[in-house]
């Protein structure tokens, strides 16, 4: 089946009509994207609520954990993604000479790793909490792009200490910017219900997947796409202990 829809991706690429701040949709192809709808429920466990965001080599989703009862975020890789972030991830998780370093606090930890298979090929999956948002758009979603002073000083200490830890763990951070920092979820989250969480953060905005020849679908593209939830505030609304660095 991949052989065929790779076959007939060479021969014609398909476009489609942009829909905004959702993936490029070109990348449901053959080692590209999983096709995922919200609804779904991946492994039997992870049901998905919303998207939270996408990359060149992933899509991240908000999931309610049936195991747990909790949300998580699921992250998806493209079929011809090796997905070594896991694996840093992972070695960050691990114990070792600086198992007890304070910089350890800021390092998502993964609470299940697996391989879907599907039509576009075989993805890496990791699952880990979810993040309220990046410092980047947490700056963008305020007026004056400032975080309070202290709330500021707070975020610097601990990315310092962050950037330490993976440094001591022998690892050096290739791509460090501000989009790249993200910040903890309240823990109060996990007590809302799906419908809660709508209601506070709003349903998923699905639209329609259409080829701009106005042919069906190929198998390998979702019938909808969704743009990313946005579960943050404006920075200088964060207090100095709502700001809990995840790197």
């Amino acid at each position: 089946m991949i052989d065929s829809l790779m076959q007939s991706s060479d021969d014609q690429v398909c476009k489609y009509a942009p829909i905004e701040e959702a993936e490029s949709l070109e990348r449901y192809r053959p080692g590209g994207y999983h096709p995922l709808v919200i609804g779904d429920t991946v492994k039997d466990r992870y049901r998905i609520v919303h998207k939270l965001g996408h990359g060149t080599y992933s899509t991240t989703w908000l999931c309610r954990d049936g195991q747990s009862n909790s949300y998580v975020a699921l992250k998806v890789g493209t079929g011809d993604s090796n997905f070594q972030e896991a694996d840093v991830l992972g070695h960050l998780n691990s114990s070792g000479p600086s198992l007890h370093h304070p910089g350890r606090a800021m390092m998502p930890t993964i609470q299940d790793r697996f391989i879907l298979d599907g039509i576009n090929g075989s993805h890496p999956c990791y699952v880990t909490v979810p993040a309220m948002c990046s410092i980047s758009s947490a700056k963008d979603g305020s007026n004056n792009r400032l975080f309070k002073a202290n709330t500021a000083r707070s975020i610097i200490a601990q990315l310092v200490l962050a950037v330490a830890y993976i440094h001591d763990m022998g690892i050096v951070h290739g791509d460090l910017h501000m989009g790249n920092v993200l910040l903890r979820l309240q823990s109060d989250f996990t007590g809302l219900s799906i419908e809660q969480v709508y209601q506070k953060y709003g349903t998923p905005n699905s639209q329609a997947v259409t080829r701009l020849d106005d042919k069906p679908l190929p198998p390998n593209v979702p019938p909808t796409a969704t743009p990313p939830i946005w579960l943050g505030k404006a920075s200088d609304e964060f207090l100095p202990s709502e700001a809990r660095v995840l790197l």
